[in-house]
């Protein structure tokens, strides 16, 4: 989880970079200060721009001849944004996945608010560049509007195809599902040669709240859940 503590450690990061630079780059390099600035401030912004963090990460990259030495700023980089450094490469990896996208789309993009990089956007940015411009006059803010408005269209007609089929199914399996779901959960964390003890227990428990004192037999026999919306279940009670 990225802290909130950033600002406090930017100052201290630019020192490390340095640090970091004089081992591994020419230091006469022009650009370098610049590269290492932009980043710098570019982190105090990172939450509203992945696209501008990874830019920036990508141009300070490039001066690292050796990737042991870039590995070591990249830690350095992720230390202070309090997140891990496969994390660092993962906002690259965004950035460099649209760096190909002409600048005209990634600018209507940001202008409407949204972040080129953010995998949740690659839907509307390759339905942009599908839409057919001739000789120049597609409008590229209406495409933006158009993108967002059919992705958002696509993702709300998933959701209404998983509410249908979770609808078709009787009542009585949607309480089993939701029961089971719920012990899916519970029991997420503990080791798999223990999850039935833990749920013996826990049943027992239950039913003594029922006012259920006397033992009661039952069978268990593991099968696949009848309901096709739901991964297959560990453990079904049959009483």
């Amino acid at each position: 989880m990225i802290c909130n503590s950033i600002l406090d450690n930017l100052s201290d990061l630019s020192v490390r970079l340095q640090e970091v630079e004089s081992g591994c780059v020419d230091m006469n390099e022009l650009g370098l200060g610049s590269a290492r600035l932009s980043l710098v401030n570019a982190l105090e912004g990172f939450r509203s721009s992945r696209y501008r963090l990874g830019q920036k990460l990508s141009a300070y990259k490039a001066f690292f001849k050796a990737s042991q030495g870039w590995m070591v700023a990249a830690t350095a980089i992720a230390d202070a944004m309090g997140c891990e450094e496969r994390t660092i490469r993962r906002i690259i990896d965004d950035f460099e996945r649209v760096s190909e996208v002409p600048d005209v789309v990634i600018k209507a993009l940001q202008q409407a608010g949204y972040d080129p990089a953010a995998r949740k956007n690659a839907g509307m940015i390759a339905k942009i560049l599908g839409m057919p411009d001739k000789a120049g006059d597609l409008d590229l803010d209406i495409a933006v509007t158009e993108a967002a408005l059919a992705t958002k269209v696509a993702e709300q007609i998933g959701r209404s195809r998983g509410a249908v089929a979770a609808a078709l199914i009787p009542p009585e399996k949607r309480r089993r599902l939701a029961v089971r779901q719920k012990i899916r959960t519970a029991l997420t964390s503990i080791p798999a040669d223990q999850k039935l003890a833990e749920l013996v227990s826990a049943i027992e428990e239950e039913m003594y709240s029922w006012g259920q004192v006397k033992p009661v037999t039952i069978t268990i026999t593991p099968r696949a859940s009848e309901s096709p919306s739901s991964r297959r279940t560990n453990l079904e009670l049959a009483a």
